[in-house]
């Protein structure tokens, strides 16, 4: 009877079981080690035959049935662990006590022999998630082995359309054609080479994948967001001398480095301004600062970059007002689609924590996904920079290995 009571629980993690088994039937390392995490005590052949005859033994008519099950079950399975003979002749109405006891104790054993990394519903749920963490992770190196063999070229640089893979022939449809309405403007491509902003296919492929081929970009049409930038640029001019005090104190600048990527670093440190920055100057230092990033990281066959915001020292006087952040953050997302691949908050404190936290609802998910808010230096923040950035590429400030900038000459920026 306790036996057919745990049978619903059994056999239930004999389908979860067979499940990750059959959508892992692959020769993979990762497969292997789940298929082990889930019956570790044999290979996984073993452990089906284990379970069709112990599923058998719960579903049996009578006890001399069970009994002769289980004693094929030993001698099929011949462990030396348990070693009870029972003979399948044996009539249960004349057992005396000892044998019904020895029989009770052979059906524990069976069971604790099985079923032992499973005694309990909390152990079962941990193995399971541990079981689907792996399924997940051998998904996740066979998807990127076949992206990686799959995708050869930079597409965050101006190429042919034709040449990036992994387009479907629907998204190159969509391409040329927001393209074709474009270059049909004559006025409009007119500005748009004035700005050195050319209208291309490969222009209009950076704004569909920045908005993860979304219906609308940042709520407007793909034609009009793309005409709006073109105009955004020809307008667009900073007066340097304005902000030349705070460039040379290395407010914000672009390192000449690179991260593991590639990616040049963009540096905004709150600690560097020691003098009163005004809302609009604040604006100007950081869009002439993305504006240099995003000609380097051309030029230099990246054309993507990374930030990083140190906000040690970080006051509500010292920092940029909220609706300066806003602005910076919403002209990134509006005219530099595509360029910006991460932005990394270093020693956030609570004064940050309260503006991060009233911002977040005003941005896209796929621009809080960009960001990766950081506290005070720590052995696992290095870690997680030298993962992402590497810490070779860093300054000496960050745990890095590149000497710390203070200074930056206003006339090389300029």
């Amino acid at each position: 009877k306790s036996c057919q009571m745990n049978s619903i629980f059994i056999i239930l993690t004999a389908i979860v079981s067979c499940i990750f088994v059959l959508l892992c039937s692959r020769s993979n390392e990762h497969y292997m080690f789940l298929a082990e995490s889930i019956f570790p005590r044999w290979s996984i052949m073993k452990a089906g035959f284990i379970m069709s005859k112990y599923v058998q033994i719960v579903q049996a008519s009578s006890m001399e049935q069970n009994l002769e099950l289980i004693g094929t079950f030993f001698e099929d399975t011949t462990k030396p662990t348990i070693s009870v003979s029972l003979s399948p002749s044996v009539n249960v109405q004349e057992m005396s006590s000892s044998t019904k006891e020895q029989l009770s104790m052979t059906m524990n054993s069976l069971l604790q022999f099985i079923f032992k990394p499973m005694r309990t519903l909390q152990n079962l749920r941990l193995w399971l998630f541990k079981s689907f963490r792996i399924f997940l992770s051998g998904l996740r190196a066979k998807f990127t082995k076949q992206r990686s063999t799959t995708i050869s070229i930079n597409d965050h640089v101006e190429v042919d359309i034709a040449t990036i893979t992994n387009l479907t022939p629907d998204q190159i449809h969509l391409i040329m054609d927001t393209y074709s309405t474009l270059s049909n403007n004559i006025t409009l491509t007119s500005a748009a080479m004035e700005c050195n902003y050319p209208i291309t296919p490969h222009m209009v492929f950076r704004y569909y994948t920045a908005a993860d081929w979304a219906k609308l970009y940042n709520g407007k049409s793909y034609v009009e967001a793309i005409a709006d930038t073109v105009l955004w640029r020809q307008q667009f001019h900073i007066d340097i001398s304005s902000i030349r005090s705070h460039i040379s104190n290395a407010v914000a600048y672009v390192s000449p480095t690179t991260d593991k990527a590639g990616r040049h670093i963009v540096y905004f440190k709150i600690a560097q301004n020691t003098q009163h920055i005004l809302p609009d100057d604040y604006l100007a230092l950081l869009l002439h600062t993305i504006k240099r990033a995003e000609s380097i990281s051309i030029a230099s066959g990246s054309g993507e970059f990374i930030v990083v915001a140190d906000l040690a020292g970080f006051s509500w006087s010292k920092g940029p007002p909220i609706a300066v952040i806003r602005k910076g953050i919403s002209l990134l997302s509006s005219h530099y689609p595509y360029r910006v691949a991460g932005m990394y908050v270093l020693n956030s404190g609570g004064p940050f924590q309260m503006l991060w936290g009233l911002m977040k609802p005003l941005l896209s998910k796929k621009v809080i996904n960009k960001f990766v808010v950081l506290g005070k230096r720590s052995l696992k923040r290095d870690k997680l920079l030298d993962m992402r950035i590497g810490l070779a590429s860093l300054e000496l400030l960050y745990g890095g290995e590149q000497p710390t900038v203070d200074f930056i000459d206003p006339d090389s920026v300029s």
